[in-house]
């Protein structure tokens, strides 16, 4: 929830203060690109030839700012999905043993708490298509 809104909060400053840093030094070596009025054409043509020494610089520097943020982001979404996977692994081999717990002929305290979390989890894995196979395991259980 949170996590997911403060991860692209945090990308979209990153990739801002690279905008801003490769600007700056552009910026810093062409003069201000804002200048007033006169002809707009004298000034294009006036900043593209200053500028062309630097331009590849400073496109060189966006791009390796860019990139490493974009190896960062998929670094990041390839350790939540790895994550992800791993927790559902875990939650079926909990349901497994369940199953298997519920298979033997003796019926345990325990074992009759069991379907009022499991139907509550049912419940709540049943609404996400990403959660179908726990939801599934789980009606296979309470059944």
């Amino acid at each position: 929830g949170e996590g997911a809104v403060d991860v692209d909060e945090e990308e979209a400053l990153g990739v801002l203060h690279a905008l801003e840093k490769a600007v700056g030094v552009g910026a810093a070596s062409g003069g201000g690109g804002e200048g007033g009025g006169g002809d707009v054409e004298g000034d294009i043509d006036d900043s593209d030839d200053e500028e062309l020494p630097e331009d590849p610089e400073a496109m060189a520097a966006l791009d390796a700012q860019l990139g490493q943020m974009m190896r960062a982001r998929l670094e990041t979404q390839t350790a939540n999905k790895e994550r992800r996977e791993q927790q559902l692994h875990f939650k079926l081999r909990v349901l497994d043993l369940i199953d298997v717990l519920c298979g033997r002929s003796l019926a345990t305290p325990p074992l009759l708490l069991l379907p009022h979390p499991l139907l509550r989890l049912f419940c709540e894995f049943a609404a996400s298509p990403a959660h179908r196979v726990l939801s599934d395991r789980i009606g296979g259980l309470l059944r």
